[in-house]
């Protein structure tokens, strides 16, 4: 799908300090002229060099003087240093991944590995050569390997015995802050599908002149369709949720953050209180570039191992694969712009340290079923791959 400057290669993310507060290199602005002397070097007259001084090997990147300007960018933001540079030969695209992957690992990306696979990409323009004004470059995250998934249903038991509502409430907290930063496969989105799936029996069902609910169970027998019974498989107390008990649950939590389940609600208070990156870009402003402007999924989130969200989800993953996707999240920013550069990267991190929160709750829950006997590890997050 990507074309232009390739100057980051697909990446698995991994979480933690800004890039301002690191330290920053002291040759930095000695590097960064470096980078720009690399293709702007001239030389007077006619010299004839020593053999010693022929260069071995050459390298081009599409877009040098875009790649040149962010490579600048990065490392007067403290990321990259001169032996990174040397050690690559000058070429501008190896240096940027390198600096950007280091930094992601410090920020503690690595801890998303094995659990959900997204890729960061920087690129110059879209498949159908649509390409930002102003030299401005493109940054995407995107989930076209597989999907995490995290299983609740047992944990809001839990929580709902030990206070009524708190199970509620922290799974409308939850839910929440994910849908704020990602595509979530989850209550809602499966719902979603089942209603469009219902709609195309019926429809299918119309031209045979009948679509009572005797027809309809009868045809799901004959077409061997297994239908999941989406409101069965929901627990009571996260039933009929509304946007405006956000603000209550969350402060309903708070008062419980010390008690017997205060490490999975001190990470779902750590998601809420990540802040949004200023500036972004709306989802809307790209449509149009994919076959689907809904995203692949980066999680998903049921209430059981084999439920009906896992059902409907595992029905879905056939068909996911057959078009293109937007990404999870895409935006463009200027390379010349530190601030627009730290903007673009604050909301990389962001996104990193929500899945940190994930991860951790994800890791928690499974080690609470393995002193249970549960040895069962959930497979869901490899069966996208493989669609």
């Amino acid at each position: 799908m990507r074309k232009g400057t390739e100057s980051i290669s697909s990446r698995r993310l991994r979480i933690g300090a800004t890039p301002i507060q690191r330290n920053i290199d002291p040759n930095a602005e000695r590097l960064a002229s470096l980078a720009a002397m690399t293709v702007a070097r001239q030389s007077p007259g006619l010299v004839l060099p020593f053999l010693t001084s022929i260069p071995t090997s050459f390298t081009h990147t599409t877009g040098d003087d875009n790649t040149l300007t962010l490579a600048r960018s990065l490392v007067e933001l403290g990321l990259g240093t001169a032996e990174l540079w040397e050690r690559h030969n000058s070429n501008t695209s190896a240096f940027i991944r390198d600096s950007i992957g280091a930094w992601l690992s410090e920020i503690g990306a690595d801890e998303m590995n094995g659990e959900t696979d997204v890729d960061l990409a920087i690129f110059d323009a879209l498949d159908n050569e649509a390409k930002p004004t102003d030299g401005r470059l493109y940054i995407l995250l995107d989930t076209p390997d597989g999907c995490g998934f995290i299983a609740v249903g047992d944990e809001l038991e839990l929580l709902e015995k030990e206070h009524v509502g708190l199970g509620r409430a922290f799974y409308l907290l939850l839910i929440g802050t994910m849908n704020q930063w990602m595509d979530v496969y989850d209550l809602e989105r499966t719902r979603y599908y089942l209603d469009n799936w219902k709609e195309n029996i019926e429809q299918d069902m119309e031209c045979q002149g009948d679509i009572t609910q005797e027809a309809f169970d009868q045809y799901l027998k004959e077409h061997d369709v297994d239908f999941p019974d989406i409101e069965a498989a929901t627990p009571t107390c996260v039933k009929n949720l509304v946007r405006k008990e956000y603000r209550p649950a969350k402060a309903f939590l708070a008062k419980h953050r010390h008690g017997r389940y205060a490490e999975w609600i001190e990470a779902v208070l750590a998601m809420d209180s990540i802040p949004q990156a200023k500036g972004t870009q709306l989802p809307s402003d790209f449509e149009g570039n994919w076959d689907a402007d809904i995203p692949l999924p980066t999680w998903v989130v049921a209430f059981g191992e084999r439920d009906a969200i896992g059902q409907a989800f595992d029905d879905e993953t056939g068909t996911m694969n057959e078009y293109s996707h937007a990404p999870t999240w895409i935006n463009t920013f200027d390379p010349a712009d530190k601030k627009d550069v730290r903007r673009v990267l604050e909301r990389v991190r962001g996104f990193v340290m929500v899945n940190r929160q994930i991860v951790k709750l994800s890791k928690s829950f499974e080690k609470r079923r393995k002193s249970l006997g549960h040895t069962h590890q959930p497979q869901i997050h490899g069966e996208l791959r493989a669609a």
